[in-house]
């Protein structure tokens, strides 16, 4: 199984890919869930999908859509006798009604019209029903390189974070509300909200994971030593020198690992980690577009994988600073080489 995008990766992500093809269309009635098609490919759940849309072409949900309803079609046409519900089972659907609405969506006819000798049309190919993202393996081809997201190699240090998750975040002031919340126990703290880091991290992704389970991660972190670090570089962007954040690493001991610092807040340790850093300044699209890069282009042509965490967004600057509609921000993935091994990019 060959892409365009496929055809520039290194060989651990062409493999990956090609099981997760292979175990798709060999098991369309298997689970094929993204946690169970990660551990096919070996990669961290966190980060397959957005890896596999960006190899394919196809993001992985429409990839899974298409491999069944294709196979239930050469079912149809090869056993005509066999009863539309028993090829809607045998393909992975759990019902005959849902087969039969993702059938026609797809073929635009529904199993039990089709004469099963007439061929098929697709109405729309990868169509489906849920936010996922389109990819285009040319996107970045004819872009100047210097335009292009610059995509730098940092370590993160051992750090605290004291966060609020968040459930349901998109599409209600839910995020909104809790930047608040967590703003006001920072002044509470006798800290302003100026000197601190604030953090996100997606625990889910909404392509995946329906929106009203997804979780969001929502803080500020501090960091636990003192290393050169992306954290203190952005401490320092904040304007807070090493005497502000002793005081700040001095307050944050105080808060019991594990513990709550307060109604609704959780507090946890952070191993230091070496991460995939891309600066986004502007709305939504900018972030996207570097995902797309990190994911499509840069990771499968570099020796680094992505690493079992999810990806983090280290603010730095603040809402009301920029505007709401607005990013100022360092996107950050965890990586990690074979063996453990690091390897310079």
């Amino acid at each position: 199984m060959t892409s365009d995008a496929l055809a520039g990766a290194r060989p651990v992500y062409v493999q990956a890919v090609n099981r997760v093809v292979d175990r798709i269309t060999s098991d369309p009635a298997g689970d094929l869930s993204v946690h169970a098609l990660a551990r096919v490919a070996g990669f961290s759940p966190y980060h397959f999908h957005r890896l596999f849309g960006a190899l394919m072409g196809e993001p992985l949900g429409a990839f899974v859509r298409r491999a069944r309803l294709e196979r239930a079609a050469r079912l149809l046409k090869a056993a005509p006798t066999m009863p539309v519900s028993d090829v809607a089972l045998r393909v992975g659907f759990q019902g005959l009604p849902q087969f039969s609405r993702a059938f026609g969506d797809h073929f635009g006819v529904a199993p039990g019209r089709w004469d099963r000798r007439s061929p098929l049309e697709v109405r729309k190919i990868g169509k489906v029903g849920g936010p996922e993202t389109d990819y285009d393996p040319h996107e970045f081809d004819g872009d100047d390189p210097a335009l292009r997201p610059t995509v730098r190699v940092e370590r993160l240090p051992s750090r605290r974070v004291a966060y609020v998750r968040v459930l349901d975040p998109y599409g209600n002031p839910r995020l909104v509300d809790t930047y608040h919340a967590v703003a006001r126990w920072v002044e509470d703290q006798g800290l302003d909200r100026s000197d601190v880091v604030f953090v996100g991290s997606a625990v889910d992704d909404p392509a995946i994971t329906p929106l009203e389970r997804c979780r969001y991660d929502l803080g500020i972190v501090v960091p636990l030593d003192d290393e050169p670090s992306l954290l203190r570089d952005v401490y320092a962007r904040r304007g807070v020198d090493a005497e502000g954040l002793a005081a700040l690493q001095e307050r944050a001991g105080t808060w019991s690992r594990g513990g709550a610092p307060a109604a609704g807040m959780s507090v946890a340790d952070r191993a230091p980690a070496t991460v995939a850093a891309v600066h986004c300044a502007g709305d939504l699209a900018v972030e996207e577009r570097a995902l797309r890069y990190l994911y499509g282009r840069w990771l499968p042509r570099s020796p680094w994988l992505p690493a079992d965490a999810p990806a983090s967004e280290l603010f730095r600057r603040l809402p009301e600073e920029i505007g709401w509609d607005r990013f100022d921000l360092e996107l950050v993935v965890p990586i990690e080489t074979t063996g453990g091994r690091e390897i310079d990019p």
